[in-house]
């Protein structure tokens, strides 16, 4: 089961086969079927009933059917036994941490990325006001020093902005 879609084709099914690399015609049978559920999936046309069922099921909790009927009681038996459910929850806690992380990372490194590309953009109008402007190189260098502490780049900036 997925809360998106994995594959980005609205499908509410992908059914997974295994085959052999570069031989895709040869089929791979382990004896277990793999099915992903999208439960984002708009389009139902088609799907068989009990599928609808189930995935009204993962989506609302709302149990139709036998098939429902059994899958919930199972999911409460194991929500019941105190080992699953504190394994579970670590499992929730888990995912839960590295998403945080995640998100956290994201934005660090979407703020450290746009300081950057503002840095940038500073030097390179500060550098074309100079040259427009026929005003003195050390100033330039200073002021670029002041905004960037690495000379590599500086030379970089230069070279991409003021010696073209």
């Amino acid at each position: 089961m997925c809360d998106f879609d994995l594959y980005g084709r609205n499908r509410p099914v992908y059914k997974l086969k295994t085959t052999v690399e570069g031989q895709e015609d040869i089929l791979v049978d382990r004896g277990e079927t793999n099915v992903i559920f999208n439960l984002k999936a708009t389009d139902l046309a088609g799907l068989p009933a009990d599928y609808v069922a189930l995935l009204t099921y993962f989506n609302t909790g709302q149990v139709s059917d036998d098939f429902t009927a059994a899958v919930d009681q199972e999911f409460r038996r194991l929500k019941g036994n105190d080992t699953r459910r504190e394994y579970f929850m670590s499992i929730e806690s888990i995912i839960t941490m590295a998403e945080s992380y995640a998100r956290q990372e994201g934005h660090e490194k979407g703020w450290q990325e746009g300081r950057d590309e503002g840095r940038e953009e500073a030097a390179k109008l500060l550098i074309e006001d100079t040259v427009q402007n026929q005003r003195d190189l050390d100033s330039l260098l200073t002021s670029l020093k002041a905004i960037f502490k690495d000379q590599a780049h500086i030379d970089e900036l230069l070279a991409k902005y003021y010696y073209r």
